[in-house]
């Protein structure tokens, strides 16, 4: 749910939608995953080591 602005999605209807989703996000589990994940997402333009790869896609 956290991506349905990216998928065009109106959730201003739906109060109860949007305070779980505020109350999901401000849970201190959740903060720490967003934080791990944001340090390990890799930018579209930052190319993929050889290792990695090789590891995704196989020595072909």
């Amino acid at each position: 749910m956290r991506s349905y602005e990216w998928q065009g999605l109106d959730i201003e209807p739906f109060p109860n939608l949007k305070r779980w989703l505020a109350a999901i996000e401000a849970c201190p589990a959740v903060q720490k995953g967003l934080q791990l994940l944001a340090e390990v997402c890799r930018s579209p333009e930052q190319p993929l080591s050889d290792e990695e790869r090789r590891s995704l896609l196989g020595d072909r």
